[in-house]
């Protein structure tokens, strides 16, 4: 099961939208890749990966490509007078038209990331979400490649401080070939040991589990 952004919806003709992002790993890529019409596709209830505390005043939503949906659907359903500041790493080819941010929202394009190259997703985050922002005001939503994000989960929580509740951090995919091939040679105790992270871990905070655990991944080359 994967989530996905609906774009859009046509009851009457019993159709909705949704935008994948095509590569040769993971399971939805490929799938979509080769989707006919006749193709049976499952929905269940909603889930939402974006939950900002009542009142805020601004917010900030970075991603790559797989979360530009996601972007653009926040931005339009955000209420008057709340500042939206987007900035969203895509491919060079990219076309910078197929969604609508609405007006009030603030977007910048950034090149590099998605699999093309290194991506600059924690270095965008830091740039931008800092203490010249009033924190207990705002909410950061920040969504692409998982590896890719730990610098900005790391930032948020650890370095900034962070309330949990004042950002969401969405790993959208991982090059899942590769590390699941380099996961898959470290040995059991290694493997043991990462799983005791969480297991040892009982009535700490989430996000401050999750922050351990990638650093652990992090020195193992994952």
């Amino acid at each position: 099961m994967r989530t996905y952004t609906i774009s859009g919806v046509r009851p009457d003709a019993g159709e909705l939208d949704i935008d994948f992002v095509i590569h040769s790993s993971g399971v939805a890529g490929p799938w979509a890749a080769r989707a006919e019409p006749g193709h049976v596709l499952g929905l269940t209830s909603p889930t939402g990966l974006y939950s900002p505390p009542a009142g805020i005043t601004w917010q900030v939503l970075v991603c790559d490509l797989t979360g530009l949906p996601a972007a653009a659907r926040i931005a339009a359903d955000t209420a008057a007078g709340v500042r939206t500041r987007i900035v969203v790493e895509v491919p060079p080819e990219h076309d910078r038209g197929a969604f609508d941010f609405g007006s009030e929202a603030d977007v910048t394009w950034v090149v590099g990331g998605n699999g093309h190259g290194p991506s600059a997703l924690g270095q965008l985050v830091r740039g931008i979400v800092d203490e010249r922002l009033s924190l207990d005001e705002g909410y950061v939503w920040v969504a692409g490649e998982t590896v890719a994000l730990r610098d900005a989960r790391k930032y948020l929580r650890r370095e900034l401080g962070l309330a949990a509740t004042r950002f969401k951090v969405v790993g959208y995919w991982t090059p899942i070939d590769s590390w699941d091939t380099k996961f898959a040679a470290l040995p059991e105790s290694v493997r043991r040991d990462l799983d005791a992270t969480w297991t040892e871990s009982e009535g700490a905070e989430p996000e401050d589990v999750q922050v351990r655990f990638e650093e652990r991944l992090d020195a193992l080359g994952l």
